[in-house]
């Protein structure tokens, strides 16, 4: 039986104000905030776009406030219809 890694993240250390609690987004909350796919979010992700996500109970997850600095910093097309 091969082990696998785990990874240990220490979300005290993410929070944007310490003591407040880090709210977390999931992949399809992702996907809906800048209305793409959710593989569109991962593929974002690994060319650098978007935060590293975390995998928490085998569900993928995203840092809002790191989510949210990276859409507002990065020049996302606008959605048509939006503008």
């Amino acid at each position: 039986m091969a082990k696998t890694k785990s990874k240990t993240v220490n979300l005290k250390d993410a929070a944007p104000v310490k003591g407040e609690p880090v709210r977390m987004i999931t992949l399809d909350e992702a996907a809906e905030r800048l209305g793409v796919s959710k593989p569109t979010i991962l593929k974002y992700e690994r060319l650098g776009k978007l935060p590293r996500a975390r995998e928490i109970c085998g569900c993928t997850r995203f840092i809002e406030h790191e989510f949210e600095a990276a859409v507002t910093s990065s020049p996302f097309r606008k959605l048509r219809g939006l503008e």
